[in-house]
């Protein structure tokens, strides 16, 4: 709520780094309703703000007259995974970015970041230490789809993601085995398989033209456009308990140069490809894997 001129004295002021005013507002106010006032303003969503005052990041409390803040953009949740949100968390060890599942004890869990992205251009790289068995990487429409009750290959699951393919198969199709874009329960096309130590999965995301573009270790694999309007949550799924992820929000001139230009290439058309199918169609090894040594 904007204040009168004789009130400006004690105002809330919330400025950018740049010192351009966002908002003033009458006291007294909460933080979270701050936040709000400037996602209103500003378009800055209120978990991705942090508001500083006199160089300390406020986390609680009430506000009163004259207020002073900055308001910085905090990127972390876009790529921080979200624990205490996954109603399967028992299973995982999270550190921030940092994905293991050392206690799993069910078939798989799928991960989701603390915060969706809604606008903007974002190069994510999936680092995998340690894969198991399966990797998927990607992107969901859902916050839902987090947990260990729909299957990334499952329409349900509203997920478009670079499949992995399997560790320990050398044959296999794009359904099961090897590489592949799986997107809303098709697989699409075969990509390169990642399954060994240190394979790094790289994901540009064009929101504003819903374009997703996947390449491994820099070797474009294809593009594709996501369809709908809402934002997208960064996913990946554990299944054994070696599974080691990390996942890396990093600047767009660290990005292939191939890996931009596919935004605008030609996009993989996702109606064609074949159904995943079941997740129980796809066991034709023996359950419980033997596993490597977790790193």
């Amino acid at each position: 709520m904007a204040v009168a001129d004789g009130a400006m004295a004690e105002a809330i002021r919330v400025s950018n780094l740049a010192g351009a005013l966002l908002l003033q507002m009458e006291p007294p106010k909460t933080l979270e309703e701050v936040r709000l006032e400037v996602e209103l303003a500003s378009g800055i969503p209120s978990k991705l703000q942090s508001l500083v005052q006199g160089g300390e990041i406020l986390d609680g409390g009430e506000l009163t007259s004259g207020c002073e803040l900055i308001c910085v953009t905090d990127e972390r949740p876009l790529y921080t995974w979200d624990w205490k949100g996954n109603p399967d968390a028992g299973h995982l060890q999270i550190e921030g970015s940092v994905l293991k599942a050392p206690s799993l004890q069910t078939d798989y869990v799928n991960v989701v970041t603390q915060e969706p992205l809604r606008s903007g251009v974002h190069y994510f790289e999936f680092v995998l230490h340690m894969v198991g068995d399966e990797q998927w990487c990607g992107v969901t429409r859902s916050r839902g789809a987090a947990g260990k009750h729909v299957s990334v290959r499952r329409r349900e699951a509203e997920a478009w993601t670079y499949y992995c393919g399997r560790r320990r198969s050398r044959e296999g199709t794009i359904r099961d085995g090897k590489g592949a874009l799986h997107a809303h329960g098709k697989a699409i096309k075969e990509f390169e398989k990642a399954c060994s130590e240190g394979d790094v999965i790289n994901m540009l995301v064009d929101m504003d033209k819903r374009i997703v573009a996947f390449a491994k270790d820099s070797r474009v694999q294809g593009a594709f456009k996501v369809p709908g309007t809402e934002p997208l949550y960064v996913l990946t799924q554990v299944d054994t308990i070696v599974d080691h992820v990390e996942l890396r929000k990093r600047p767009l001139e660290d990005c292939a140069r191939g890996l931009l230009e596919a935004l605008g290439g030609e996009l993989m058309d996702l109606e064609e490809g074949d159904e995943v199918g079941s997740e129980a169609e796809f066991w034709p090894v023996p359950w419980p894997l033997p596993m490597p040594a977790a790193r």
